[in-house]
């Protein structure tokens, strides 16, 4: 789950956290509600755009959403029931491996047949997921792209809200 923090932000956007912390009921649901209306679609196709592989689109755009909050924050990968075909992939489990992919993992174990000895086998146990990427390969990328719309538009739906709060109750 990737979101906003309002400590590591520009001075703009601490403002409008503070103001929607001092926000009464209505103003603070008025803020989510637009801010899921006009960003939900352009997170979800930014996330289908970038997904290359079957399993992206099965793992990381599975649940993905705009929450509202202070600040928004964005969604992906959070069904919890079993993906694809064979079982296995949870996207709430599976979601950082999709996303970050993995090094190459070589284990040696003991094995033993029904019939037969014993012997050694070497096996690549991540040779199913892609390879290692430290910024990401679907989400961070999406959420570069994305934050900076999502922000400038939620501080802007903060001012308007309290705008339209101040007129109505003069």
């Amino acid at each position: 789950m990737l979101s906003l923090m309002s400590k590591d932000a520009p001075r703009e956007l601490r403002a409008a956290v503070l103001a929607m912390r001092t926000a009464d009921k209505d103003i603070r649901r008025d803020v989510n509600t637009r801010t899921r209306t006009e960003f939900n679609s352009v997170w979800r196709d930014e996330i289908a755009g970038r997904s290359r592989l079957p399993q992206d689109r099965i793992v990381l755009a599975q649940g993905a959403r705009i929450a509202g909050g202070n600040p928004p924050t964005f969604v992906a990968g959070s069904g919890k029931r079993v993906k694809g075909h064979g079982g296995g992939l949870v996207p709430t489990r599976d979601w950082p491996g999709w996303e970050y992919g993995a090094g190459p993992k070589v284990v040696t174990y003991t094995r033993r047949p029904r019939r037969g000895r014993t012997h050694q086998v070497t096996r690549n146990v991540t040779a199913g997921r892609p390879r290692r990427t430290p910024g990401g390969r679907v989400l961070g990328p999406a959420a570069r792209a994305v934050l900076p719309r999502v922000a400038s538009y939620w501080v802007q739906s903060v001012i308007r809200a309290w705008l339209d709060a101040a007129e109505t109750r003069s």
